[in-house]
């Protein structure tokens, strides 16, 4: 893992913040983090954890695998 994995877990992250017509702030508030730490992953800059990353799913109501890059998934190439 790394800055791929972080690149790509952020761009899946924003791209469902977007479809649900959220911003980093009012996503930030629904599962309680700062807009900033929303912004560090969606740029990639900062890699969240698998904790935060399974609230995100939650707060979405998508599966944990929606959010992972391919490799990450069982049988994923």
């Amino acid at each position: 893992m790394g800055d791929d994995f972080a690149r790509s877990v952020g761009q899946r992250i924003r791209a469902l913040r977007e479809l649900n017509g959220l911003t980093q702030a009012e996503f930030g508030a629904r599962i309680e983090s700062p807009a900033i730490t929303v912004r560090q992953w969606e740029t990639g800059k900062r890699q969240p954890r698998l904790q935060m990353i399974c609230k995100v799913a939650n707060a979405f109501h998508v599966p944990l695998s929606t959010l992972l890059p391919a490799s990450q998934r069982k049988g994923g190439a």
